[in-house]
């Protein structure tokens, strides 16, 4: 489970304050049919556009739901919706069906939801992956950002790591030319190994299940789920300025890290910021509170994360990627095409 606070039954709280998901006094228990599905904590933050929920059902004890409500897709015709969102489109769902589906639609529409959607993909968890990667099994749902989700994960394969899987929502799929290089570069990364940069172990090339609900691509690394920018805005809302050695020490560690990406690996990471910095915290800290701060950052270590939109340096990118505040003016038109170079890392740090 990531660092978050887990909102037990019979204790009704509002888990989303103010955001795209409204204000939802939790536990709360989807209307009519599917009321035996009842969202229990909000994983999605106040300022998310997304609007993803915890959940659990009354037919499937013991098993965690994500429900992700859609309010991009319109409820139209069932194979419209498979064909949009690559899962089947279901009037009702119980367990021990045959083929039972764990990942499908369900039509939300006139439902009195903090956003309107006239569509929810549900994802009953644990889910192994599709092949050849069955032996990676997502099991919890850690957050979303603007180029992806990053979902928890296990497999025998790395028996004492945590592992999340990121896999890339935006910017990739809407460019299947440039997907093949992606690819490359990200296997490329696996060979990537430092301190302060946290190791991909593996990438997932999942173009031939893009249409069955999977994203296109994705990649597995060590689950550390507290992120720079989870620390900045913890510290922004409670007024708390962090020590002058933390921040000097904290940004050492991303100096080496793009320093070794640069120089020892001919590298360029293209997506440096905040939400890409992860903590390891030191040894001791088994929980990360926002009233800890800045105490819990004492011989805290900072990790560049999120290797999959590397590039050589001096090659064209095979994908574009948006501003989001920390890419160099010159990523955007009318040069967006020009080649990467090690300067552009240096303006995000």
């Amino acid at each position: 489970m990531p660092y978050t606070t887990v909102i037990p039954a019979g204790n009704p709280k509002v888990a989303a304050p103010q955001g795209a998901c409204g204000r939802v006094p939790v536990p709360w228990r989807l209307p009519g049919k599917w009321s035996h599905i009842e969202l229990r904590e909000s994983c999605t933050p106040h300022r998310s556009q997304s609007c993803i929920w915890r959940a659990q059902s009354d037919r499937a004890s013991g098993k965690l739901l994500i429900v992700q409500f859609r309010s991009d897709v319109d409820r139209t015709e069932a194979a419209e919706i498979f064909q949009k969102l690559g899962v089947p489109f279901v009037d009702d769902w119980f367990p021990g069906q045959p083929d039972l589906p764990l990942r499908f639609a369900i039509d939300t529409s006139g439902m009195p939801l903090p956003v309107p959607a006239a569509v929810a993909v549900v994802t009953v968890l644990p889910i192994a992956l599709p092949s050849p990667y069955q032996d990676l099994v997502l099991t919890d749902f850690i957050g979303v950002g603007g180029q992806g989700e990053v979902w928890a994960a296990e497999s025998p394969d790395f028996p004492s790591i945590r592992l999340a899987v990121k896999f890339y929502t935006a910017g990739v799929e809407e460019n299947w030319s440039g997907l093949a290089a992606l690819c490359d570069e990200a296997q490329a990364g696996l060979e990537i190994v430092h301190q302060h940069v946290v190791h991909t172990r593996k990438f997932l090339d999942l173009q031939a299940h893009a249409g069955c609900g999977w994203h296109a691509a994705g990649f597995v690394m060590e689950q550390l789920e507290i992120s720079l920018a989870r620390v900045l805005e913890d510290c922004r809302l409670s007024g708390v300025q962090l020590p002058q050695s933390i921040a000097v020490d904290l940004c050492r560690h991303l100096v080496q890290g793009v320093d070794a990406l640069h120089h020892d690996w001919k590298r360029v990471h293209r997506d440096l910021k905040p939400a890409n910095i992860l903590l390891r915290f030191a040894q001791g800290v088994k929980f990360y509170y926002a009233s800890s701060l800045p105490a819990v950052l004492e011989r805290a270590t900072a990790l560049i994360s999120d290797l999959g939109f590397i590039c050589r340096a001096g090659e064209v990118p095979p994908v574009t990627l948006g501003n989001d505040g920390y890419k160099a003016p010159e990523l955007f038109p009318p040069d967006r095409d020009q080649p990467v170079d090690p300067s552009q890392d240096l303006w995000a740090l």
